[in-house]
């Protein structure tokens, strides 16, 4: 046989081993993707009313990662093709399931969460005017709980001394902002903006704690029922840990720093050089987006240098003659300790500063409901 011959034998006798599908590389040794949280913002609700699915999973070999979203009833007004999604409950109550096919486009995961639909439901996520205006602002129903409150002595998560001593705190229903008010938002209310990194649909910065004192009285002013407000030291941490009352970070311990890109904007020297868009990372448990990380958010609290003699029933801590406000959540300049539920620092009520920012508050029900 002629060497040539042999040669073109050889080159399609090699293409047709190359694709033999049980034989293909690129399917050798693929792992599978691992879905390490799946969570519904609200366990019951309304019917006709809305909460986020979140589904963080991982693929050890670095492969990117497609999410498609199912469901018995119901729908996802925003599309179903995200880690994270808005799903409507259906008009009828009953017990429904939600499922979430994970791929790494060789191989796929499925994982599913189970909802009931209920007269006596939670409201969920609803979109309330601010004031009069032609903007609104995603609210989250909060439900009556209680959580434990600051850190352990032994705590291995570098706990500042103003975390102590931990204690059992309860807290009422009430309204919080699924995301930090926005530029957008701040500007169609006050007709400035005041932010030194720009971006309409990222959070207002360089705002002070008086500054926010009188966007929340222009609200109020113009409306009637429960008045808008900040969240109190004890809400803003019951909504951070989304009941992980135990763990460093609302997503767990995460002692190596591996997971936080998911859920946080968070270290400057990562590269990361302004804060970005709400709603960038995943939410928690709760649905609740960057309560660490992205800005800084004020609450009503006065600082107080420790939690001896703290309130224990949510409500905010205003006494005292200090000036000092407490700002909790780390941000996008912060390094990944400042992101931690019980990481709190505090601040002159006047400060503005560009990593600095908030999110609105309501006593509730019944706005929405």
């Amino acid at each position: 046989m002629k060497p040539f011959i042999v040669l073109f034998l050889l080159i399609v006798l090699g293409f047709a081993i190359g694709c033999d599908s049980d034989e293909n590389p690129v399917q050798a040794g693929n792992s599978i993707p691992v879905i390490k949280g799946l969570s519904a913002g609200v366990a019951v609700l309304r019917p006709d009313a809305a909460t986020t699915f979140t589904c963080y999973a991982v693929d050890p070999d670095n492969d990117e990662l497609t999410y498609i979203w199912s469901t018995e009833a119901g729908s996802f007004p925003d599309g179903n093709y995200q880690s994270s999604v808005k799903w409507l409950a259906p008009l009828e109550t009953n017990d429904y399931l939600v499922w979430v096919n994970v791929s790494d486009g060789q191989s796929n995961v499925q994982g599913s969460v189970n909802i009931a639909v209920s007269e006596n439901g939670n409201i969920g996520e609803v979109e309330i005017p601010l004031g009069s205006l032609d903007i609104t602002v995603t609210m989250v129903l909060i439900e009556s709980g209680m959580f434990e409150m600051g850190a352990e002595l032994d705590s291995i998560e570098y706990a500042d001394n103003d975390e102590y001593p931990r204690h059992t705190v309860s807290i009422e229903s009430f309204w919080i902002g699924k995301y930090e008010i926005t530029q957008m938002q701040w500007e169609a209310v006050t007709d400035t903006n005041p932010s030194a990194l720009s971006g309409s649909w990222n959070p207002v910065d360089n705002v002070s704690w008086e500054d926010v004192q009188a966007f929340i009285d222009t609200l109020n002013s113009v409306e009637t029922g429960t008045p808008w407000r900040l969240p109190s030291e004890a809400e803003w941490e019951y909504v951070c840990r989304a009941g992980n009352d135990s763990s460093r970070f609302p997503w767990g311990d995460d002692s190596s720093y591996v997971e936080i890109d998911k859920w946080a904007v968070y270290g400057a020297y990562n590269g990361i050089g302004s804060h970005a868009a709400v709603g960038s990372r995943l939410p928690n448990a709760f649905g609740i987006n960057d309560m660490v990380g992205n800005v800084w958010e004020w609450c009503e609290d006065k600082y107080h240098r420790d939690y001896e003699r703290a309130p224990v029933d949510g409500s905010a801590w205003t006494s005292g003659t200090t000036s000092y406000r407490v700002l909790r959540g780390g941000s996008w300049y912060d390094i990944p300790q400042h992101c931690r539920s019980a990481e709190r620092i505090r601040a002159m009520k006047y400060l503005r500063y560009r990593t600095v920012g908030f999110r609105l508050a309501r006593s509730g029900p019944p706005v929405g409901g």
